[in-house]
């Protein structure tokens, strides 16, 4: 009770507002940039686009054709059998020399199916990418696959005022869109504002209705592409 019941709850607050961070970010980062009047993070959707034709930092691809990431359309899901198949194709496509893809991120579909496609002795994992917090990636040519998928937590399914968590909807590989991205790390960035990455605005604030403080958090950025054709798209 009294000022440990206080902290207790401002720790729990300060956790959940981490993760809602956190949250808003990942689907910020597999956005087209449109949400929100236009000042949603460009994700991949944008950087990386399923559609040739995009601009992409005031750049029309169709009228700088070197302005375009790659792209691989399967006609149908692929399976197990013939899943390396299409990835190789698509990494070849991003590869000049060394330089290649280092990073590869997929939905749950595409990652079980990559998964369940390698020999049981054949599943290594990359350690560092573990090690920063990604504990479900594999090896594709030296790159991590990396798994972003998971639970749905959309704001059209999510309602945080709902404690019986009846609109919580579980739709598999919702998170990131389904397929995988072909990532050159080298060639994206995501940048912030000096005075706006993540700050506290004012001091604390009282609700009308509510016998409470509040902080308002601002931040400022976005992702940066300095060459798309070294970036892929693999998709259905």
């Amino acid at each position: 009770s009294g000022k440990n019941q206080v902290r207790d709850m401002l720790k729990g607050r300060l956790q959940t507002a981490e993760k809602t961070l956190a949250n808003g970010l990942s689907r910020g980062a597999y956005s087209d940039g449109t949400g929100n009047s236009g000042l949603e993070i460009h994700g991949t959707q944008a950087l990386i686009a399923n559609a040739a034709g995009s601009t992409v930092g005031g750049i029309n691809s169709s009228d700088y054709k070197n302005w375009d990431n790659q792209r691989y359309k399967v006609g149908a899901v692929p399976t197990s059998s013939n899943i390396y198949d299409v990835m190789l194709e698509l990494y070849l496509a991003t590869s000049r020399g060394n330089d290649a893809p280092d990073c590869i991120i997929a939905d749950n579909t595409y990652f079980k199916i990559y998964s369940s496609s390698l020999h049981q002795n054949a599943r290594y994992m990359d350690r560092k990418t573990a090690e920063a917090g990604f504990r479900n990636n594999l090896l594709f040519q030296g790159a991590p696959v990396i798994f972003d998928g998971g639970l749905n937590m959309s704001e059209a399914d999510y309602d945080p005022g709902d404690t019986s968590n009846t609109h919580v909807r579980t739709k598999p590989g919702t998170l990131a869109p389904v397929g995988m991205y072909f990532i050159n790390c080298k060639y994206l960035k995501f940048c912030v504002h000096r005075d706006r990455n993540n700050v506290v605005l004012s001091g604390p604030d009282r609700p009308l209705n509510q016998d409470s403080t509040t902080k308002i958090m601002a931040g400022m950025g976005n992702i940066i592409v300095t060459n798309r054709a070294m970036h892929g798209r693999l998709y259905t």
